[in-house]
């Protein structure tokens, strides 16, 4: 009968932002880019918006939509993504 040794596990706690322990450059903006972005998202599924509304009011295609959807911020900088979140937050105040 053949013994197999385990390999012990690390675990290292991280910092707190990801991106900072993933040594990305300003993970500060990082950070706060992908937090936006998944606001978009959240409130896009919260208000039932199809991808085409959303975009509407975002004043952007659908596949853009989609793309922060789905997490693939990497084309959009910091300032364009708050500005959506912005724009999404005050077309969502005024249809109430």
């Amino acid at each position: 009968m053949k013994t197999k040794l385990r390999k012990k596990n690390t675990v290292t706690e991280g910092s707190g932002n990801v991106f900072a322990d993933m040594g990305v450059v300003e993970p500060e903006h990082a950070l706060a880019k992908a937090k936006f972005a998944a606001k978009i998202a959240a409130a896009i599924e919260e208000d039932e918006l199809a991808q085409t509304e959303a975009a509407e009011q975002l004043g952007t295609d659908q596949s853009k939509v989609s793309t922060i959807v789905r997490g693939r911020i990497e084309q959009f900088s910091t300032e364009q993504i708050l500005q959506y979140a912005q724009m999404i937050a005050l077309s969502w105040r005024t249809d109430r």
